[in-house]
């Protein structure tokens, strides 16, 4: 949780220098599309934010399937996010 990221971090001084190294804005640029985002709510490692960002970014070229209660890489929804990538 949030005290492993402080510490990975260095401190809680420089969390938001290890989110904008964590962006997902920079390889919005490089994409081919289309572009399948899956966004996480409840994701404690990644903003949940930052896939609905990058799905903004690339308007008609990116698809967002969001669960609002799923973690990290939405490893408690695999079945339904294979299912929305197959």
């Amino acid at each position: 949780p949030r005290r492993h990221i402080v510490a990975h971090a260095g401190g809680a001084e420089r969390l938001d220098a290890l989110a904008t190294a964590l962006s997902l804005a920079p390889p919005a640029g490089r994409h081919r599309p289309p572009l399948l985002v899956f966004g996480a709510g409840r994701d404690l490692f990644v903003p949940p934010g930052e896939a609905v960002r990058l799905a903004a970014a690339l308007g008609d070229d990116a698809t967002l399937v969001w669960r609002p209660d799923a973690g990290h890489a939405l490893f408690d929804a695999v079945p339904a996010w294979t299912t929305d990538a197959a």
